[in-house]
């Protein structure tokens, strides 16, 4: 077991960027190859013309189908707020050039984040719900090569509070033979098992978990893949190959009723899903859901990736779906905007892209990430340039499809300047009847930047079509 305790950080700073690092070797290298297309467990293509994007309002009176499972809401549950969200005192997690963030949430006030510090992964833990926070982990790369580091953190809690914690190995210091290394806790993070190398993959891992010791894991490459444990990490079935992917994914658990949501990317600029009834098992056939425009590489600065955000509540009915982007769409701004597709019916069908950032100023927003409330309210946190190019962090909430977003409410307390790599993720979560958001900041300065934290009490208990 690994007991936590502060390491010395490599004295070198934030790698380059790996699609910069690819392209500049090989400028075909992030092309998509001519390989077979994605396929379900049972080996049928994507089908073409399929989008899944259909009105979700269709079935019973409250627009949920005529089927669906009852709300998860515990007898005698407090009566809902319906108030303002208002995000609490800003709390630092971190030091260091800490960037690329994740999160999740727990019971009884446990919260787990992970982010890239320098060239390392690093983690940290709170047992009081964020106030105060645990001695840092650091994970370092296992290769012996100069060039190696270690990114791209990846954090998961099960039901029965164990914390996953994966890490990708960039052994090869670039896009090559990389590897994801994945620790567990089984004490809320006062100790750690090993990290050991678990899957040979080029980049961009992703966790999610539920019971007591299922854990998924998913990967990009050519091909992308996930595969499941039921063993905390142990040992891994067979892998399900997503086809070629060149950004990450999601995983959302709904233990209740067996579901499983994964979204992502494929062709840089289409949203993907696949859905599993069996916690994880098998997944069904891959379903293009909507045209996701076009991400700001360059010349942009911070760049955005046109990776995907997704959760799903904890029956697995409602599922939001975010990325941030260029979009053709009439409430498009004409530069980044944050944009969520929604599902009422446990992702049989999506709604439209919804545009959530409601500036008027000409500006950036991008770095999107979703949750889901048990009532089925939707929450969405990104990175936002709007005022004076400043580096803030803002969110919005969505309780009914029908009217949309409500106004945006910025979580930082004081902003900075950005710097030139910010990463691609944003933490954000539901813990009970609040929301939670992490991010990398930048009051400090580019030099000081740390990772903090913020609460909004009751923003998770407004309703939505779950309430009863």
């Amino acid at each position: 077991m690994t007991n936590v305790e502060p390491q010395t950080e490599l004295p070198t700073g934030p790698p380059q960027d790996l699609m910069e690092m690819d392209e500049a070797a090989n400028p075909a290298a992030m092309e998509t190859p001519d390989e077979p297309p994605a396929t379900s467990d049972e080996g049928g293509p994507i089908p073409d013309g399929v989008t899944g994007v259909e009105d979700p309002m269709e079935g019973g009176d409250d627009g949920m189908p005529d089927d669906a499972p009852p709300d998860d809401a515990p007898p005698g549950d407090p009566p809902l707020n319906m108030g303002p969200v208002t995000f609490g005192p800003n709390v630092k997690v971190g030091e260091g050039n800490g960037v690329e963030v994740t999160m999740a949430a727990g019971a009884d006030g446990l919260v787990f984040v992970g982010w890239v510090s320098g060239r390392n992964c690093a983690y940290s833990v709170s047992t009081d719900g964020g106030v105060t926070w645990g001695e840092i982990l650091r994970v370092a790369t296992q290769a012996t090569d100069a060039s190696a580091f270690a990114g791209d953190t990846a954090v998961a809690i099960d039901d029965a509070g164990n914390l996953y914690a994966g890490c990708q190995d960039y052994a090869s210091g670039g896009l090559g033979t990389n590897f994801v290394l994945l620790g567990n806790s089984r004490d809320k993070g006062q100790t750690w098992s090993d990290f050991v190398r678990v899957n040979t993959s080029l980049d961009k891992p992703w966790l999610g978990a539920t019971g007591n010791g299922t854990v998924l894991l998913t990967w990009l490459g050519r091909p992308g893949g996930m595969k499941r444990s039921t063993d905390y990490g142990a040992t891994f079935e067979d892998t399900i190959s997503l086809g070629f992917i060149n950004h990450g994914t999601t995983a959302s658990f709904a233990p209740a009723t067996g579901l499983v949501h994964v979204a992502y990317n494929t062709g840089e600029d289409t949203v993907t899903y696949r859905r599993s009834r069996n916690l994880g098992l098998s997944f069904e056939q891959a379903r293009n859901l909507t045209d996701q425009g076009n991400a700001c590489y360059a010349p942009c600065s911070p760049r955005s990736h046109p990776i995907v955000g997704a959760d799903a509540d904890p029956t697995g009915r409602v599922v939001a779906i975010t990325w941030a982007s260029r979009l053709d769409h009439p409430d498009a701004e004409g530069d980044d905007d944050v944009w969520a597709i929604v599902s009422y019916d446990s992702g049989d069908t999506f709604s439209s892209p919804i545009r959530v950032n409601d500036n008027l100023n000409p500006s950036r927003q991008f770095q999107s990430w979703a949750a889901v409330d048990r009532y089925g309210g939707v929450h969405v946190a990104w990175t936002d340039l709007r005022d004076g190019g400043q580096n803030a962090t803002y969110y919005a909430r969505m309780t009914d499809l029908a009217t949309g977003f409500e106004p945006n409410v910025q979580v930082t307390d004081a902003t900075g300047a950005p710097p030139n790599f910010l990463g691609d993720y944003k933490g954000i979560d539901v813990q009970g009847r609040d929301v939670v958001v992490t991010w990398a900041d930048t009051r400090g300065g580019n030099a000081g930047r740390g990772i903090y934290f913020a609460r909004a009490v009751d923003a998770a208990a407004a309703g939505g079509p779950l309430a009863p």
